[in-house]
């Protein structure tokens, strides 16, 4: 009995640190939280990172950082989200009971599968006419003709396989009680008056109830988790007063970039807290990628993104006046992050102390890397897009005597450089590099044509390719005007970089750090 008390307690117990930072413990979970956020670094290397951000956070919260608005500001987010989401997971999410009546008609819903034919008429008159006819022998493709169903007139009234939750609901229960093969209706719809007859028919079984019993289960409980959800934020919207600025977020159209003023406007307040639609823009870039356009950044999708974002407020404010943000549970989670954000106030510090180079050290560094400041060679080029080659060829041959630019307006295919009459811009050597990757006949086009001939045709995956270039532009050095602020942000980069390492140099000397490689190479092991 004693070895299984031992065995157990062992398997229990808590995993050792990776690291320790004079006595303070760097725990597993950290590393693997950090690897999460790192692809493909290298263990060792984010260890090291964790034992300098330990470093810093010590001397952040010597030098008082930890007091700093942007660390306060930072614990209260983070208090506020995980109290919003224990609130939900302790009070909202309670268990649901699912009864068996339930749990067999969600089953049912999608198990049960019929194969009917059906054909839809204005008046009951018209379809019990088309009945009788069919039942003396008249043909399902014959009849289908005149049926309002425009895709089953096209398949002679074929409906194809539905499952019962995706028959209409007038069709459900003659679907399913009807015997196969007889003519049923007429049955009023949605579209008017049909007829129908069911060809095949397959319905659920007790095993296969009983092997998904467990994931309808969940379903159901989810379901029924949101729907409490939503009440009780709607209420809270009511409870709060909540307004969305709309008309704001309609003149912005689609646009998913904003100057600091509208970054900052704020689209609907909750307590003390607002929501800004600059939060907006940054949920959606996350969500959306970047991409733009009516079905991704137009007015309607930028209010769902804002009232995302209210309800999540909304709810913190609940779970806090609640008293869900004094939970012992949370104290590490917003430890760690006034950690987190006190090493980067820190880092700000050490970096905002470093002088920017003057115009001498700039004009050196400009002086001693001439290769790095040269610009490369480059073509100034244009293109009209064709789906054939025939069609190339003719408007090659008018191209000769017309308007290359006007000839792009009017027939390329490539509506975006087409409106620029067919300029693709000027194209650099290691652009026109990368294209020849793709595309090598199009991109040799661009560099043997001769200055203002058109070539081609050429033809790429998009088409055919008349192209015409300017001479080629020869390398040439770049004028020290055009790159001094690169240059000087370059170098003051590098020196507030070494001005951090530097410091953290100084922490290491005097602190006792003690890694455990076994440690390490445990966490390591899962991954081979």
């Amino acid at each position: 009995m004693i070895p299984q008390l031992l065995a157990i307690a062992l398997c229990a117990a808590p995993e050792p640190p990776l690291a320790t930072v004079d006595g303070v413990a760097i725990p597993p979970e950290e590393l693997r939280e950090r690897a999460r956020l790192s692809p493909g670094s290298r263990l060792e290397d984010l260890l090291e990172d964790l034992i300098n951000d330990q470093l810093l956070s010590v001397e952040a919260r010597r030098q008082g950082l930890m007091e700093s608005v942007e660390v306060k500001r930072a614990g209260l987010a983070e208090r506020s989200k995980r109290a919003a989401a224990l609130f939900v997971e302790r009070e909202l999410n309670t268990a649901v009971k699912v009864d068996e009546a339930t749990l067999r008609e969600l089953y049912r819903g999608s198990a049960d599968s019929v194969h009917p034919r059906r054909l839809v008429y204005t008046t009951k008159d018209e379809a019990q006419k088309v009945l009788e006819r069919l039942e003396k022998g008249a043909t399902w493709e014959a009849e289908a003709r005149s049926s309002m169903d425009p895709d089953g007139a096209a398949r002679g009234g074929d409906f194809g396989w539905r499952s019962r939750n995706q028959l209409p609901k007038a069709l459900v229960e003659p679907a399913f009680s009807a015997p196969l093969g007889k003519l049923v209706g007429p049955l009023e719809v949605d579209l008017g008056w049909a007829v129908l007859k069911v060809e095949e028919r397959t319905l659920g079984n007790d095993a296969d109830f009983a092997a998904r019993r467990e994931s309808l289960t969940r379903f159901v409980q989810e379901q029924s988790r949101v729907q409490v959800r939503q009440h009780f934020v709607s209420q809270l919207r009511k409870q709060y007063a909540v307004t969305l600025d709309e008309a704001f977020l309609t003149g912005t159209g689609t646009a998913t970039e904003a100057s600091a003023e509208q970054a900052a406007h704020a689209l609907a307040t909750v307590g003390q807290r607002t929501v800004t639609y600059g939060e907006v823009l940054a949920e959606m870039g996350k969500v959306l990628g970047g991409r733009q356009g009516s079905h991704f950044s137009g007015t309607t999708v930028k209010k769902e993104f804002a009232w995302t974002l209210i309800d999540q407020l909304l709810l913190e404010e609940a779970a806090l006046s609640r008293g869900w943000g004094t939970k012992p549970e949370l104290e590490a989670a917003v430890e760690r992050v006034q950690r987190y954000v006190s090493v980067r106030v820190l880092a700000d510090k050490l970096r905002a102390a470093v002088p920017a180079p003057s115009d001498a050290e700039v004009e050196a560094y400009y002086r001693e890397r001439p290769a790095d400041f040269v610009r490369p060679p480059s073509r100034t080029c244009s293109h009209i897009l064709l789906a054939t080659r025939e069609q190339a060829e003719g408007l090659k041959k008018r191209a000769a005597k017309e308007d290359f630019a006007a000839l792009a307006r009017q027939f390329s295919l490539d509506g975006e450089t087409g409106q620029a009459g067919g300029a693709l811009g000027n194209l650099p050597d290691p652009l026109l590099a990368q294209i020849e990757k793709d595309e090598p006949a199009l991109a040799k086009a661009m560099r043997s044509a001769r200055p203002g001939e058109v070539n081609g045709p050429v033809q790429s995956r998009a088409g055919w390719h008349l192209v015409r270039c300017a001479a080629v532009t020869p390398a040439a050095a770049v004028p020290l005007a055009e790159v001094r602020k690169n240059i000087a942000g370059r170098l003051l980069a590098e020196r507030q970089n070494k001005a951090v390492d530097a410091r953290i140099a100084e922490l290491r000397k005097g602190a006792r750090i003690a890694v455990d490689k076994g440690a390490l190479e445990k966490l390591r092991a899962p991954a081979k």
